[in-house]
Formats: C-alpha cells, sequence, structure tokens
C-alpha cells in the first residue's frame, strides 16, 4: 500500500513505479483524477482545390496530428504511439513501449493522472472536433481518420464524450 498524504480533502499516493529498470517516483491524486492536457493533440485541416479533366474544381481535404511536447519523454513517446495507432488495448502499447500493461497503467496514472482510454479518446476527439468542422467528410471516413474500429464504435464513443450524434455536434459548431 502506497503511503498517503492527507492536504485539503484530497488523498495524494505516493507511488515508485519501475520501468526499464529505472524508477519513476511522482505523487499522484486518487481523489480526483485528471485528463490529459487540454490540446495534448494539435489537428491541422487544410482545403486544397483540385480541377479534374472538365476544369471543375473539387476540393480535397489534407490533415495531420501531431502530439503537443509535454516535457515528459515517457508522455510525449506514448502521445506519438497514440497518434499512430489510435485506440489499440494497453497489452498492445505496453509491448510498444517494452513493458507490461500494469506497469503502462501505473506509470501514466502516476505521471499524467490519467489512463490509457482517456488519451486515445482525446486522440480521437480532437481528430473528430477538427474534421467534422473543416470538412463535409461522412462520419464513416471521420471515424476511419480518428483510428475508431467502425462507425458504429465512433458514434458511441461520441455520445458518450459529447452527448449528441457526431451530425448534430457538426450542425452545431459550422
Amino acid at each position: 500500500m502506497p503511503k498517503q498524504f492527507h492536504s485539503r480533502n484530497k488523498i495524494w499516493n505516493r507511488k515508485a513505479i519501475k520501468v526499464n529498470n529505472s524508477y519513476l517516483c511522482a505523487m499522484t491524486n486518487t481523489k480526483y483524477p485528471q485528463k490529459p492536457p487540454a490540446g495534448a493533440f494539435r489537428v491541422t485541416v487544410e482545403r486544397v482545390v483540385k480541377h479534374d479533366s472538365r476544369e471543375r474544381m473539387h476540393y480535397e481535404y489534407a490533415y495531420t496530428v501531431e502530439a503537443a511536447p509535454t516535457g515528459n519523454d515517457f508522455l510525449d513517446h506514448l502521445a506519438a504511439l497514440v497518434t499512430r495507432h489510435g485506440n489499440v488495448s494497453a497489452a498492445t502499447y505496453a509491448a510498444m513501449i517494452g513493458i507490461t500493461a500494469p506497469q503502462l497503467n501505473a506509470t501514466l496514472a502516476a505521471l499524467s493522472g490519467a489512463g490509457l482510454l482517456e488519451w486515445t479518446d482525446e486522440f480521437a476527439g480532437s481528430v473528430a472536433e477538427a474534421l467534422l468542422a473543416a470538412t463535409n467528410w461522412r462520419v464513416k471516413r471521420v471515424a476511419e481518420a480518428a483510428l475508431m474500429s467502425s462507425p458504429r464504435a465512433f458514434n458511441a464513443f461520441f455520445r458518450r464524450r459529447y452527448k449528441c450524434t457526431p451530425q448534430e455536434w457538426r450542425w452545431a459548431h459550422r
């Protein structure tokens, strides 16, 4: 059991986590879990005008996603992996980093106060917000860009996070 510290209605746990033969010590707030930092993922959308053989204009959209630097090598590396792989299991991310899934979850809890699900949700939400607001893509294509497994899973995620459908969110934010 980690040692607990009390201050103004908060309970802080001191954790020492061994990752690749080095220890990470951090104070974690167990009473009020945090989210990943706002703006952890930056999404830029560009509209490109193309002409076909009959000189008609068509619009294509190009987007890029980059992880904002946090100042912590572990969190920066994880954010880069999330931008490449999206919503995969904790065991998959842990294997990519070279640790076990429990070590990954404990390290994330100690360093950021947020779990892997919150990080992947922040990524998917950032991509979805940018693409729904800036493009006329169908929801299925936005779901693929957010690296969600299916449009149905994307709709369920969106309803859970924003309390409305993607189409309703698009109409409200255009």
